[in-house]
């Protein structure tokens, strides 16, 4: 039933896809992957809280197994509780490998910045690149942090090197702008808003 749920949801047939997972779950009212493809379905279908639910009782299930605890804590940052969504991140960035842990790491320091932690968000997104130096989400938010700490130059040298990486982003292209405007070079910065209005 599990492989039948996760084939259907990457298929988008959601309706199959939460048939075969419910099935799952009668069958078994502990599966960690059940209450995790519900989760999902819930968030495809717009139905924020019931995956919450769903996300919250995987992580409890599945006793700090890292994936759940970051879906989760991915959840409780994009629906207003940046600060508490940390403790979830931290737990599975312990126990993941080097390439799963920058990325927890990166979600983390983007999360820390909406929480107003500054200092810890710089932290956990310079491990993030001592871990995988082209993290593409840790070097844009790292950029943006620093030009809003007032590091125009740091900020500087991140997004270039964001920059150098394919396929770019609008908002790398946006931050670019702001940081040459900052440090006064207005021909670049318009350069890249023109890369930014041709390309996006």
């Amino acid at each position: 039933q599990i492989d039948a749920a996760t084939a259907a949801f990457s298929q988008g047939d959601l309706a199959a896809a939460e048939r075969s997972a419910r099935a799952a779950l009668k069958a078994d009212a502990n599966s960690i992957d059940a209450h995790t493809l519900l989760g999902l379905i819930a968030s495809s279908r717009g139905r924020t809280q019931d995956a919450g639910g769903w996300f919250k009782k995987a992580a409890e299930l599945s006793q700090g197994r890292p994936a759940e605890a970051a879906n989760y804590g991915a959840w409780l940052c994009q629906n207003g509780d940046p600060a508490q969504s940390l403790q979830y991140f931290d737990y599975a960035a312990r126990a993941q490998d080097s390439d799963a842990r920058s990325a927890t790491l990166s979600n983390a320091g983007v999360c820390a910045i909406r929480a107003g932690q500054s200092a810890r968000a710089d932290a956990y997104l310079q491990q993030s690149l001592g871990l995988d130096p082209q993290n593409t989400v840790a070097l844009e938010s790292l950029a943006g942090l620093l030009l809003g700490q007032g590091d125009a130059m740091r900020a500087r040298a991140m997004i270039q090197r964001r920059l150098a990486i394919q396929p770019v982003s609008a908002a790398s292209l946006s931050t670019a702008s702001q940081i040459e405007m900052r440090l006064g070079d207005s021909r670049a910065a318009t350069l890249y808003r023109q890369r930014l209005q041709a390309e996006f």
